[in-house]
């Protein structure tokens, strides 16, 4: 039985990560991205504990034009130790659901999410 997930061709698909790098779809990019269902670009680096967090990655979402139902933040090789406030109002800040992890978890997560065909977004700091 072929278990292989379908993907539809133009969609973004993160194939590998490592220091400091990123291959989606082919194209190899070195620095923080983000990823959508179409497309991946390069993006300033954002602390997730800073007080402009939250418009920095409002910004970014908002030029993409992308709609998400989910919003996945890598943070890199780990979590940060305490979370900020915003992730647990992420709906309210963002119009759909925030979860953050690490960047290894948010790169399978998104890959998963997106054969399945869902809205997401994923903003990607380097490991």
């Amino acid at each position: 039985m072929d278990i292989t997930p379908r993907i539809v061709a133009q969609s973004s698909i993160i194939q590998s990560y490592a220091q400091g790098r990123f291959k989606i779809s082919g194209t190899v990019f070195d620095s923080p991205v983000i990823v959508t269902p179409l497309t991946a670009i390069s993006w300033s680096h954002v602390d997730v504990g800073a007080a402009d967090a939250v418009t920095a990655i409002q910004s970014a979402i908002a030029a993409l034009k992308a709609p998400a139902e989910i919003l996945l933040i890598g943070t890199g090789a780990a979590l940060p130790s305490v979370l900020p406030a915003w992730v647990r109002q992420g709906r309210s800040h963002f119009g759909c659901a925030v979860d953050i992890m690490d960047t290894p978890a948010a790169c399978r997560t998104f890959n998963v999410l997106q054969t399945e065909g869902r809205g997401v977004v994923a903003l990607l700091m380097p490991v």
